[in-house]
């Protein structure tokens, strides 16, 4: 499966967000260890000085051919959502792990109520496991972490003034050398009127609706019920549910399924289901 993630500025000219759309896509694609669930992760997520919407698949693989329906968004303490791909868990002999735990239980136990000091303390815990990892596995582990992409993980929130934050890790091995994990934290928060896409995606169908505006991408859109120009976050909630729904069924990857989960959380208020499946829990 190829995945994709890329930044897209809403201000840039349709020309000048392709080459944009070109040159800042990083890959990633994973697949699971032996004895371990892993999942082939689509989501699509805007980011606005005022609003945070979130759009991901469901289905995770427990086998390389059994599969379940479950929900990747993990509603954590503290008004934060996680979500992330990569190598997201293991079941081994020798090495257990969750991210989506690891995650809840940091949460939970910060005194310090920000979240890029969580999403530090995060990649080094994570970090650490990793390491442990590729040192026992090295073979298994370097098999599905192409390129060395190891893990993308995002802690999606409101900072101490209640405006939208999503703070980032990008974890890669690096084998050359003395082999090593290496972190990259990144943090997005926007100014004035700037929108900012974080999309894992076949650019070919996320091109259908950011760059050129496809018949079919526009067909899907007005099905479920976008209004052009409407600058809502309800309307970037169905902007962000048709894409991840048109990667699910336009790109014949058996790995992307499911219901698509919709989440949206505005300046100052709490996280609020666009879009719950009944296997993702209710907000508190």
């Amino acid at each position: 499966m190829k995945c994709y993630f890329a930044t897209l500025y809403k201000r840039y000219s349709n020309a000048t967000r392709f080459m944009l759309y070109i040159f800042m896509y990083t890959i990633i694609c994973f697949a699971s260890l032996p004895l371990s669930k892993a999942f082939a992760t689509v989501f699509v997520s805007t980011i606005t000085s005022n609003y945070i919407v979130i759009a991901i698949d469901s289905r995770e693989f427990f086998t390389r051919h059994a599969s379940v329906n479950v929900c990747k968004l993990a509603i954590l303490p503290k008004n934060i959502v996680y979500f992330g791909d990569g190598i997201v868990n293991a079941n081994l002999n020798d090495i257990k792990f969750d991210v989506r735990h690891i995650a809840n239980d940091i949460v939970t136990a910060d005194k310090s109520n920000n979240i890029e000091q969580i999403r530090d303390t995060f990649t080094q815990k994570i970090a650490t496991i990793y390491e442990r990892l590729f040192y026992l596995h090295e073979t298994e582990a370097a098999s599905v972490a192409p390129h060395g992409r190891v893990q993308h993980g995002f802690f999606a929130g409101l900072n101490s003034a209640g405006i939208p934050i999503i703070a980032a890790d990008e974890i890669t091995y690096d084998r050359g050398g003395t082999p090593k994990i290496v972190t990259k934290p990144m943090t997005f928060q926007m100014d004035g009127d700037v929108t900012r896409d974080l999309v894992v995606a076949h650019p070919e169908i996320v091109a259908e609706f950011v760059i050129y505006n496809s018949n079919r991408a526009q067909d899907l859109l007005k099905r479920l019920g976008y209004i052009v120009g409407n600058s809502s976050v309800e309307n970037y909630a169905i902007r962000a549910k048709a894409i991840a729904t048109a990667i699910r069924d336009w790109s014949g990857d058996d790995k992307i399924g499911g219901d698509i989960a919709v989440i949206t959380i505005e300046r100052g208020k709490k996280w609020n289901w666009f879009n719950r499946p009944a296997f993702c829990p209710e907000l508190r």
